[in-house]
């Protein structure tokens, strides 16, 4: 991949991860209990222990978050029925919507001035989803 290229990649991350954290504040949210809510939507059902690993926390940890986004109304822990122990994530009607609005706001440019035209690269709609950037340096 060109130098250029994976200057603007890097950019265009930057400016999502930016889009994305200030959504999560609009929402009431941290960066992270929004990053975990996007992934109990986009899982079937995902466990805690799973989310833990893949976010590298404690299961203290993310029980912590996890009763945060179920106080909040975002998230909800249903048992599991294969498993009585265990447990099944989803998110709420409410944190559908949130998903719905992070979705329109991660397209939108960011300014500070609300008149002024952003960049081309600007424009264009955020990843959905923040996936590492591919490396095409041998095709």
């Amino acid at each position: 991949m060109p130098e250029n290229r994976k200057a603007e990649s890097l950019r265009e991350l930057q400016l999502s991860w930016i889009r994305f954290d200030a959504h999560a504040r609009v929402e009431g949210l941290s960066g992270k209990e929004l990053a975990i809510l996007v992934e109990i939507a986009a899982r079937s059902a995902p466990t805690p222990h799973q989310l833990s690993d893949l976010f590298a926390l404690t299961t203290g940890s993310m029980t912590v978050v996890l009763d945060r986004l179920e106080r909040k109304g975002f998230a909800r822990r249903d048992r599991n029925p294969e498993d009585r122990r265990g447990l099944l994530l989803s998110p709420t009607a409410a944190g559908h919507d949130v998903l719905t609005r992070l979705d329109a706001a991660v397209s939108l440019p960011i300014s500070n001035d609300a008149k002024a035209e952003p960049s081309a690269p600007a424009r264009r709609p955020a990843p959905r989803h923040l996936h590492p950037v591919a490396d095409d340096s041998a095709g």
